[in-house]
């Protein structure tokens, strides 16, 4: 059984310059600004992390608890046109359909990763994890006797087909892949029950 889920989405291009320096691109400070259409870390990546959590547990998530916080960048909160009021970092936890708890973050601080996304999947009678940095790939698990050693094998990825691939194939089949665009709605969910649970600083139920 399915008992505990850590996901987290880790960027820092707020305190490094591999990207661009963002206090002085566009392209960078608008997703700092609610005024120009962002709604921060939690629309930006936040929803992958969501997305990567849920379909990996293979479960829906019934409740979860928000905290998002915005950062001080700059005097005034603001630089020129751009007021920088958009979330920063979030962390969560939630309950799945199955009873088990999942603690998910999606931050722009955290120093050290370009764009890392990991996922760990802890259950009684083992676990798995997927870690990647958008470049190179792992899975990895802990089973049978490995539990008693808290030993870690990495296994063999699988081949998948591209976006491209699968996107020509729905067409050329006339069957909708997955994700769907239920899927994507069943996402929007969360993401609005973060932003409410956050404000009311309480967990919150998704319906």
């Amino acid at each position: 059984m399915l008992r505990h889920v850590e996901a987290s989405y880790r960027q820092s291009w707020l305190v490094s310059q591999s990207w661009g320096d963002w206090r002085v691109e566009d392209k960078w400070l608008w997703r700092l600004s609610s005024r120009h259409g962002s709604t921060g870390v939690l629309g930006d990546v936040g929803i992958h992390i969501l997305d990567f959590a849920t379909y990996g547990a293979g479960q829906d998530i019934v409740s979860l608890h928000a905290d998002l916080v915005t950062f001080p960048k700059a005097e005034g909160e603001r630089i020129g046109d751009y007021v920088l009021d958009a979330n920063d970092s979030v962390a969560m936890t939630a309950r799945l359909s199955s009873g088990a708890l999942a603690t998910i973050v999606a931050s722009r601080y955290m120093t050290g990763h370009a764009n890392d996304l990991s996922l760990a999947l802890h259950g009684t009678k083992g676990a798995i994890r997927v870690e990647t940095d958008g470049k190179a790939s792992n899975l990895s698990a802990c089973l049978g006797g490995d539990v008693d050693l808290q030993r870690w094998q990495i296994l063999a990825l699988p081949s998948v087909n591209r976006n491209a691939r699968r996107f020509a194939d729905a067409l050329d089949t006339g069957r909708n892949g997955d994700p769907s665009f239920r899927r994507a709605a069943d996402m929007q969910k969360l993401i609005d029950a973060a932003f409410e649970s956050s404000a009311a600083k309480l967990p919150v139920s998704v319906g």
